[in-house]
């Protein structure tokens, strides 16, 4: 069996990214023996996820749900429990994630950067001209509850034609559902500031016109099906008070 040393392991475990599997492997031991020799030279562990997502990559294991049709209630559990994990995770860990994502990210050829980028914009401009994820899965939840909406609407507001990506006529409500870049300069300061002072115009334009208007603050682009059934049911219950006149004007979710 080959000495298991800090050098050794932190070249293979570290530097080579090898798992506990392969090391173990080439010092003829076993892998909870080389897990036990990393945590005594101080060596951090990767978390399950990292695990997980590095047996996937060599073949030590396959996806157990890759080429399945889950249902709709398992696929509801599995977001709960990922958003929960996330939730529930305390901020070094986050932050030592956030580390590795940005070094991984660093460490990615050029080519693959700017197909990423190019994909993230392509993105974009779907989502402006047929809208967006959560947009979609809202209209379909309103209407699912009996609620006439249309979707991406556009007509004139005190002399200006104004676009609102949800309305629904019988409340005489706007609903408005911003993503990151109503709130970060992601394409620039310049791009940035013209948003904010569009949407402080449509809300002006909106508001004084007797409309009734729900800004969704989609501030980190969180598209998770646990995350907008959550958007969602805040939303009709919003609506619901809006129905019964508990609310006026401006309201915001998050």
């Amino acid at each position: 069996m080959k000495k298991l040393t800090y050098e050794f392991l932190h070249k293979h475990y570290v530097e080579l990214q090898q798992s506990t599997y392969e090391i173990a492997e080439v010092s003829e031991t076993y892998p909870n023996k080389i897990r036990r020799a990393l945590v005594s030279f101080g060596i951090p562990l990767r978390d399950k996820s990292e695990a997980q997502a590095k047996a996937l990559a060599t073949g030590r294991c396959f996806h157990p749900t890759k080429g399945k049709k889950l249902t709709e209630e398992t696929k509801i559990k599995i977001s709960d429990s990922m958003a929960n994990s996330w939730e529930s995770m305390d901020k070094t860990e986050r932050e030592r994630r956030s580390i590795v994502s940005k070094k991984n990210w660093e460490a990615m050829p050029l080519s693959k950067i700017e197909e990423m980028q190019k994909k993230a914009a392509e993105s974009v401009r779907e989502a402006a001209e047929n809208g967006s994820k959560l947009e979609k899965f809202l209209i379909n939840g309103i209407r699912k509850n009996k609620i006439k909406a249309d979707f991406h609407k556009e007509f004139y507001v005190i002399g200006e034609r104004q676009h609102i990506d949800i309305y629904i006529p019988e409340y005489k409500v706007g609903i408005e559902v911003d993503g990151p870049t109503h709130f970060k300069a992601i394409w620039g300061t310049e791009k940035y500031e013209k948003q904010l002072k569009s949407d402080t115009k449509k809300t002006g334009l909106l508001l004084n016109s007797g409309m009734k208007l729900i800004r969704i603050k989609n501030i980190s682009g969180n598209s998770s099906g646990f995350y907008m059934r959550t958007i969602l049911k805040k939303l009709l219950d919003t609506l619901e008070l809006i129905k019964e006149g508990s609310l006026e004007g401006l309201y915001e979710l998050e």
